[in-house]
This record gives structure tokens, sequence and C-alpha cells, in this order.
């Protein structure tokens, strides 16, 4: 659930979303608006010894076109507080985002968004991978 802590503002009131959905019992005004705010955060999943990565409701995959190194080898997660180490950055064309996963020994994995993965398919290096050996 990647909305589990949203919060909905109408008229100066803030409104938790519980079960994916949001009750505002009210008067409406002409010109009432509505801010929705969706907390969003680099989520992991593990499944049968791999680790797949989602951010909101998208799912992210290593793409080796544009990685350097092999994206089946195995990484180790690292953490600040217990929570996954980041960095958003500027999505390139063709991405809806870009993550920077922080892993141990100051090595760096890329993250894209799936829809934007395996575009370069005249390419020799065409591999793209959700599931990922991420190493906890």
């Amino acid at each position: 659930d990647f909305c589990g802590g949203a919060e909905v503002e109408c008229g100066g009131v803030v409104y938790s979303a519980k079960a994916g959905y949001c009750i505002i019992d009210r008067v409406w005004q002409k010109g009432d608006t509505i801010q929705v705010h969706l907390p969003i955060e680099l989520c992991e999943t593990h499944r049968n010894g791999k680790t797949a990565f989602t951010y909101g409701a998208l799912a992210l995959a290593r793409d080796e076109a544009k990685e350097d190194g092999d994206i089946t080898e195995a990484f180790a997660l690292s953490r600040n507080d217990g929570k996954l180490a980041y960095k958003v950055e500027c999505a390139e064309k063709g991405e809806q985002i870009r993550i920077v996963l922080m892993c141990d020994h100051n090595k760096q994995i890329l993250l894209t968004d799936y829809a934007s993965c395996g575009k370069n398919w005249a390419t020799e290096h065409n591999r793209v991978t959700v599931w990922t050996n991420a190493i906890e």
C-alpha cells in the first residue's frame, strides 16, 4: 500500500485516509479545493531470496544499458536509521523516476521506472531486472 499515510486537506481541515478511502462530510461551496498528500518512499519487497523495489505506485528496475557491470550481481543494502539509503536524481529522457540506491562499500545501484527500461534493444546489453540480488 504505497499511500498508507495519505492525507487530504480541504477547507483548512486535514483528514487521514484509511484503507484507501477518505470521507469528507461537509457542505461544499463553489471554489472549494482538495489537496491530496501522498508520502512516497522507496520500498522493498522480498520473495524467494530476491528483492524488488517500488517508489509510490512505480515498479523499479535495473537496466543493463544504463549501468556498468553485471545487473545480476549481489549487493548489500545500506541503511540510515533502518531506512534504505537512496537519492532521487533528475530523470533522463523517457524516464519517470531515477533513483540511486546506496550499497555497502560505496557501491551504487541505479533504479529507474520499469516502463523506461529495455528501450535500447539495438544495443548489445539488453537485460532488465525487477527482482534483484540485494543482500540484507
